[in-house]
């Protein structure tokens, strides 16, 4: 069933699962429309007027985190609000506006007390390729507090622990994935930072263990000291190192390889529910891309997917392997259902 569309020169409209509702979230130019079961998905049943996804969820899943941009006599501002889901008439709180400067939320605390975004000087573009830094705020209101990181803008830089109270990105500026980038550890509660991976290494895609004792990550060796690297064949060839890593989560232990293929480019790693397994993405020098699984404690990896088709519209092809300056948003072509909710 058709639930938006596009009109030529726009993007296609974005969509959001409700957080173990069965209800959809969908963008369009004037806003956020709730569609639910309960009209057969007819039309919507809600309309969030200037919102934008993707949303973030309390964690109850009863309230949404949103940015939206109001104008006025002095120009745009950036808005992140707090709205309630069941409260069909309710108006949302704003819980931080700034001239001028984009509001992106990405994470709610697991204790509901904090919301994590990203703010955009500028409502800049390119500022944004390049990262922004992180910031909290209390979701009942308060100033907004600096994080002390900042990190691409994609929905697989950051992974919530398990108890919500620790968060593990991929920290680190500029839009080259490939350099400058360690996996570090955010305490919600003290904001608090340690660094599982050194800053030779360029580590991306922290993904956390349902235990809450392990993250995973794909990582590769950065450029050497001193040398740029802006794209080309010595960008590949970094990427080409690229591997799948496990590294406890308090940092007290060295990081452990996993994958070891020259074959490949891994990254994207995923956990089973029960934190046995490993589901990641792999890259092999004709660029195909596919999906394998292994034992987090003993990995003999095995393809189970591929080749996957990409943006571009075609399985295998060099901006396929390269992405957006090394990044590829598995997500968009890869969802794995881990078992109901309980």
């Amino acid at each position: 069933m058709r639930l938006s569309g596009l009109s030529r020169g726009t993007a296609a409209p974005g969509a959001q699962w409700f957080l173990n509702r069965d209800e959809l979230l969908v963008e369009n130019s004037a806003g956020v429309n709730v569609f639910t079961p309960a009209n057969g998905w007819s039309q919507a049943s809600r309309r969030i007027e200037r919102a934008s996804l993707p949303v973030v969820f309390s964690p109850q899943g009863t309230e949404i985190a949103y940015g939206d941009t109001v104008n006025s006599g002095r120009g745009r501002s950036g808005r992140l609000c707090r709205l309630p889901l069941d409260q069909p008439e309710s108006e949302p709180t704003v819980l931080v506006s700034r001239y001028s400067s984009g509001q992106f939320p990405c994470v709610w605390s697991g204790n509901g007390q904090q919301i994590l975004f990203w703010a955009d000087p500028d409502f800049s573009a390119s500022l944004m390729a390049d990262g922004l830094a992180l910031f909290g705020v209390p979701a009942d209101g308060g100033s907004p507090r600096s994080m002390g990181v900042s990190t691409l803008v994609h929905n697989d830089v950051l992974s919530l622990s398990p108890d919500g109270t620790r968060l593990a990105v991929s920290a680190g500026g500029g839009r080259y994935e490939w350099a400058d980038k360690r996996i570090a550890v955010i305490d919600l509660n003290t904001s608090a930072i340690s660094h599982l991976t050194d800053n030779h290494t360029a580590a991306v895609c922290p993904s956390w263990c349902p235990r809450g004792d392990r993250i995973a990550f794909a990582a590769a060796p950065g450029p050497a000291t001193g040398a740029a690297v802006g794209g080309g064949a010595p960008a590949r060839r970094l990427l080409e190192k690229r591997r799948i890593w496990i590294s406890g989560a308090s940092g007290t232990s060295l990081p452990r390889q996993l994958t070891n293929d020259g074959l490949y480019r891994d990254e994207g790693p995923m956990w089973s529910a029960d934190g046995k397994y490993v589901l990641f993405a792999r890259i092999d020098r004709g660029n195909n891309q596919t999906l394998w699984l292994m034992e987090a404690e003993s990995p003999s990896p095995i393809q189970v997917a591929g080749p996957l088709y990409n943006s571009a519209g075609r399985a295998s092809s060099e901006e396929a392997w390269f992405g957006y300056y090394g990044y590829i948003d598995w997500r968009t072509m890869v969802d794995w259902y881990r078992g109901a909710a309980e």
